[in-house]
């Protein structure tokens, strides 16, 4: 059985190979065959040299490092893609028949007989060191094709007739008609000088754009790609003239615009200058490239691109960082300054003024803002006099970093790079707007006066919700305090069962239950002052107080304490918590129901423990 299957894989390897082997070798065949039928036998990416002479038309052009060019008539840029299939057509002619020039002079045949002393044109191809000169002659008496010859070759080909309509009727099919050359991503500077004055583009090393006249600042990256893919997207619409000496008919002598752009090496800087329209057609105007000399027309569209306001290209974004980016966030006002910093986890916390766990959601939601704002508007220089304007120094400052500072930074700062820093002025809101500066730029910015209350200062705003968390299966003592009345209630480490702590009561158990869940995961609805301010809530002497016991822990023993209360909650506070908070009046319900039942409603007594065995209200079981 084993020796069959291995006989039976060896076959299937061995068909495998040999029809791998005979499909290349066909594939081979087939492709010497398909050359052999070539009237000519070249590699047109080695064709450098073209020439054509036709008695309507006659060019050539020549390949310079990688460009093609026109040399004749004029000298110009060539379109390569038209040069390339005029050079792919004539690569890819195939011969029907062959005369042999034996043949036809045994036949007392000339050349004139296949028109090819006189031919209809004449294509030269040079490249790598040869020379190939085809000769077009007459058509064919019969089946659409017509006579060509190379002329070192003494044989007379037949060949369809495609190979003259391929050939160009006119030079202008010939010419470059691309405005500017290379790929708006290899632009570094644009410059753009119109009527109404200078506009001036730069791209950062980091590939941000920045507008240095007429002001100085961010710039739109869209609108200037939009700019670019425009100016790189222009083509001549027709040529004019050949050379630039009447200039004043075209009003290039004064041009209603110039753009230069500047981008790799290769091409360097290119300038055209646009000047008055066409007369007989309004939607062209004429434009030169500096330095070329030839006249041509472009769309006016063109022009209206130039021409587009500076302000229309200013970066409207208050902050280019997405939100997802920003991981540390420094508000400062005077002496008070607030850190917040994103955790490797993806979680938020306060850094500064206290290390707490933060509210991610309100982190997220200020962040949500801020990287949302759009300016309404600029005012420009304000460089020069910043005190008039508000910032010296700002009311507010609020810096947005890629990356955190180590938790232990005393300064609490990244590299400038990795940071935007907002400046809020100090003049008064006007209109529902304020005024900020982000960074060192020379112009500020209106934008909504209530963003600011987004990210307040206020460490309280910012921190966690979560006041208690424990696992409910570790609560070992409950004890409620409420009207000069306790409750408590311990764990049994026996039987993990509750039992009363004072005689002769009964259990609410469903009450217990509910309140250790609610205790469990305790939030508030709030922050509202630091725990100096007990007094003024009536946490120094509250009226209920709940004590939990845990196994463990950091905190074994949490007290709960209530307040005073408004329309809005109630206020609360942990025993030798640092903050005052405020729960809803269902969780105040929730936690406050009794832990014993009113009567008894059992017919046996249960027996109590002494009042020497019973351990202090609030504490543990000290069995557990």
């Amino acid at each position: 059985m084993r020796a069959a299957t291995l006989f039976l894989l060896i076959a299937v390897l061995a068909l495998g190979l040999y029809i791998r082997l005979f499909e290349r070798k066909q594939d081979s065949t087939d492709r010497k065959r398909e050359i052999a039928r070539r009237v000519l036998r070249i590699n047109p990416s080695r064709i450098d040299a073209l020439r054509v002479a036709r008695p309507e038309l006659q060019f050539a052009a020549e390949r310079r490092d990688g460009e093609w060019r026109l040399t004749s008539p004029v000298a110009a840029r060539a379109d390569a893609g038209a040069i390339a299939r005029l050079i792919d057509t004539i690569e890819l002619l195939e011969r029907s028949d062959v005369i042999r020039g034996r043949e036809w002079r045994k036949k007392g045949m000339t050349l004139a007989d296949f028109g090819l002393d006189d031919p209809r044109a004449r294509i030269v191809l040079s490249g790598g060191g040869k020379e190939w000169t085809l000769l077009v002659g007459r058509d064919a008496p019969v089946g659409g094709n017509l006579y060509l010859k190379e002329a070192s070759d003494s044989s007379v080909f037949i060949a369809p007739t495609n190979l003259l309509s391929d050939l160009p009727a006119s030079l202008d099919g010939l010419r470059d008609r691309r405005v500017f050359l290379g790929f708006p991503g290899d632009v570094s500077r644009i410059d753009l000088r119109r009527r109404e004055g200078l506009l001036n583009l730069a791209r950062t090393d980091v590939g941000v754009w920045r507008m240095q006249q007429p002001w100085t600042g961010r710039a739109s990256g869209a609108g200037v790609q939009d700019l670019l893919d425009q100016l790189f997207s222009a083509r001549i619409a027709e040529f004019v003239a050949e050379s630039f000496e009447a200039a004043p008919l075209y009003g290039l002598d004064d041009p209603a615009a110039q753009a230069t752009i500047i981008g790799d090496r290769r091409y360097g800087e290119q300038a055209l200058l646009i000047g008055k329209p066409v007369a007989r057609d309004t939607n062209l105007v004429y434009a030169t490239r500096v330095g070329e000399g030839t006249v041509f027309a472009v769309p006016r569209a063109l022009l209206d691109a130039l021409q587009t306001r500076a302000d229309g290209l200013r970066d409207r974004r208050l902050l280019t960082l997405p939100a997802q980016d920003i991981a540390h966030i420094r508000i400062e006002e005077g002496e008070h300054a607030l850190r917040l910093a994103r955790e490797e986890s993806g979680g938020w916390e306060i850094r500064e003024p206290i290390l707490q766990k933060a509210d991610e959601q309100r982190v997220l939601e200020g962040l949500a803002v801020w990287t949302g704002l759009r300016v309404e508007a600029f005012v420009d220089q304000i460089d020069t006099n910043l005190a008039a304007w508000g910032f010296a120094p700002p009311a507010r400052t609020i810096a947005f970093s890629r990356r955190a500072p180590p938790a232990d930074s005393a300064a609490g700062r990244v590299g400038a790079d990795d940071e935007t820093l907002v400046a809020v002025s100090t003049l008064p809101p006007s209109n529902g707007l304020m005024l900020v500066r982000v960074g060192v730029e020379s112009a500020a910015a209106w934008i909504r006066a209530d963003a600011v209350q987004s990210l307040p200062l206020s460490p309280l705003y910012y921190r966690h919700p979560e006041v208690l968390s424990f696992d409910v299966a570790a609560a070992v003592s409950l004890a409620l305090v409420r009207d000069g009345r306790e409750q408590a209630v311990l764990r049994e480490s026996a039987t993990n069962e509750f039992r009363a702590a004072l005689p002769s009561q009964t259990l609410e158990l469903d009450h217990i239950r509910a309140t250790l869940e609610t205790l469990a995961s305790l939030r508030a609805a709030r922050y509202v002052a630091a725990a100096e301010a007990a007094a003024e809530f009536m946490l120094d002497a509250p009226s209920a107080s709940l004590t939990v016991g845990t196994r463990g822990g950091l905190a074994p023993v949490r007290t709960l304490l209530l307040g005073a209360e408004d329309e809005h909650g109630v206020y609360a506070m942990l025993r030798g918590g640092d903050v005052i908070f405020q729960l809803p009046h269902s969780t105040r319900d929730k936690l406050l129901r009794p832990l014993y039942k009113s009567a008894q409603t059992t017919k046996e007594p249960t027996v109590a423990p002494t009042p020497a065995a019973s351990p202090p209200i609030g504490s543990a079981d000290p069995a557990l």
